[in-house]
């Protein structure tokens, strides 16, 4: 079964030339960050959008982190336990290695103005920076084209963000929006196609066919999707759970529904 056709419900939404509600990114101007362990930091060093101010190592660093390090002009400061639990923190998972960085800043062309086909992901104020860093995991692993959040009431894209991403944060575009319901009606006039996921749904993620340009929405476990956000949406999808569990973690939702995307070809 392919998607649910609304052109009535779309066409009241879109309008030609709508404003651009680009932001730039909220922790741009925030002081750099240190990320930590071998994921994130070998991606770092490798995103040559990352401006990396330090590698550190715990003890004596590792061949692939020394020549990575290398690679970007800087050589790895080893660095005794506690100097460096004092910068990456006592209770990070760090496997030995960090990176003092600066923010990630927002991609300077529209990634999405050139675009034909691909799975867009939404966050509708998802605040819990594992979860975000989870959901870019999915989003890598499964291709998707970016990720999109709000300015505000947005996880920040902070070094826990980063370790839970595992890499990802580095290789999926991430943009933020100041207003997601007018950023979906821009979409639907560039031939995007929505599907917001809602535990309430009728119909289920299963007998979904995506389309050719597909965006996904997801929002915060507590409230899901925002009745305005809900609205911009062409059809709402459940992903079906048994009782007596809820719902799903959004990171899970998100992964579930991007490798059906990924599996089931566009309609």
């Amino acid at each position: 079964m392919g998607p649910v056709r609304m052109p009535a419900a779309r066409s009241s939404h879109s309008k030609a030339g709508a404003k651009h509600d680009r932001a730039a990114r909220p922790d741009t101007a925030a002081a750099p960050l240190v990320l930590y362990g071998r994921h994130a930091v070998l991606a770092a060093l490798a995103n040559p959008a990352r401006q990396v101010r330090r590698a550190i190592s715990l003890d004596a660093p590792a061949p692939a982190f020394t020549a990575a390090a290398a690679a970007r002009g800087l050589t790895v400061e080893p660095l005794e336990r506690g100097a460096f639990a004092a910068l990456v923190g006592a209770e990070a998972a760090h496997q030995g290695m960090g990176a003092v960085v600066e923010p990630l800043p927002e991609p300077a062309a529209d990634p999405l103005t050139a675009v034909d086909c691909g799975v867009l992901l939404v966050l509708d104020q998802v605040s819990d920076t594992r979860n975000v860093g989870a959901v870019l995991r999915s989003a890598a692993a499964f291709g998707a084209t970016a990720l999109v959040m709000q300015t505000r009431h947005a996880a920040p894209l902070n070094a826990a963000c980063a370790k839970a991403a595992s890499g990802a944060l580095e290789r999926v575009p991430v943009l933020h929006e100041v207003n997601l319901a007018r950023f979906l009606t821009r979409l639907a006039g560039r031939g995007w196609w929505t599907a917001g996921l809602d535990a309430g749904a009728a119909r289920t993620l299963a007998d979904f066919t995506p389309a050719a340009k597909q965006v996904l929405v997801l929002g915060a476990e507590d409230r899901g999707l925002r009745p305005l956000v809900r609205q911009r949406c062409d059809v709402t999808l459940r992903i079906p759970i048994r009782p007596p569990v809820e719902s799903l973690n959004v990171a899970v939702s998100a992964g579930i529904a991007l490798h059906h995307c990924a599996t089931r070809p566009a309609g």
